[in-house]
């Protein structure tokens, strides 16, 4: 089974992405205006191509940047525990509540992006008869799974 890229329509709720996307397919039919030349169909799959190097080029932003803000909250929180343990005065409990509520918040926005992609991907798998749910899954099995 061949992998195939999708693009992950989530992306596109954040507003930098559209700046940047208008920018870098603006600069790439600039650069390649020569029509006369080339047939239009090779000119807007490269287009294609830039298009998507730039969505995953600011996923993959995202994903940095997500991961150095967490490292930061986590080294943040290691070093308040510490110091609570201590000297435990009142400021530095109530820095360490709002640090671990900061920590939470990134936790449960992470795992709320993952259940919206398990949706997407499962429900855009395809019409009734080659979505798993109908053909490899009984009635029995999905009701064991959502009970529990």
């Amino acid at each position: 089974m061949a992998l195939t890229w999708c693009i992950n329509k989530f992306a596109f709720w954040d507003l930098a992405l559209w700046d940047s996307i208008r920018e870098s397919v603006d600069h790439y039919f600039k650069e390649n205006n020569n029509t006369g030349n080339i047939f239009p169909a090779p000119i807007w799959d490269v287009a294609k191509a830039v298009l998507r190097s730039e969505l995953i080029a600011h996923a993959a932003t995202l994903i940095k940047l997500a991961k150095a803000k967490k490292a930061d909250l986590e080294a943040r929180l290691y070093h308040l525990e510490a110091q609570h343990k201590t000297t435990g005065p009142p400021k530095v409990h109530r820095e360490l509540q709002r640090v671990r509520g900061e920590l939470e918040q990134l936790y449960m926005t992470d795992e709320a992006w993952k259940l919206l992609y398990v949706n997407h991907k499962y429900y855009e798998k395809g019409t009734k008869p080659t979505n798993c749910w109908h053909t490899n899954w009984d009635k029995s099995k999905r009701e064991i799974i959502f009970q529990s």
